[in-house]
């Protein structure tokens, strides 16, 4: 994650706010951010709802980024929990590339969003992580 936001071509970044890989990510860049001696780039968590609606663990770290996208859709098991899949979507198609922070879970919303970015034929460099 340090490796990406010290490149210089890279102007935002986007986070899921999921609680996990995507609240340490964000936490270190933003840990990062306070020493760094240049511009980083822009910090965007999209939400599949709103932030409440997110695990409480979430909320500080959500809050200090540069923006949070709020989509507003229900999360229901009843359609699959469609709402995670459109805000994996959405982190698709607002990005040039994706970097997915992965365990190989296979039924993650991680590899969810792998899938997706593969079928709209984006670039994806996946770093494997430890279950």
């Amino acid at each position: 994650m340090l490796w990406l936001v010290t490149e210089l071509d890279v102007d935002t970044i986007c986070f899921g706010g999921a609680k996990g890989a995507d609240t340490i990510a964000l936490s270190k860049v933003l840990e990062f951010r306070k020493s760094a001696r240049f511009v980083l780039p822009k910090l965007i968590v999209i939400l599949p709802n709103k932030l409440e609606s997110q695990p409480p663990e979430t909320h500080y770290t959500t809050r200090l980024a540069d923006e949070v996208i709020e989509l507003g859709l229900r999360i229901t098991a009843e359609d699959h929990y469609e709402a995670y899949h459109a805000r994996n979507r959405s982190i698709v198609d607002r990005s040039d590339e994706i970097v997915a922070f992965w365990n190989g879970d296979y039924a993650s919303g991680t590899w969810s969003c792998i899938k997706y970015a593969k079928s709209v034929k984006k670039p994806v460099e996946e770093i494997r992580l430890q279950k």
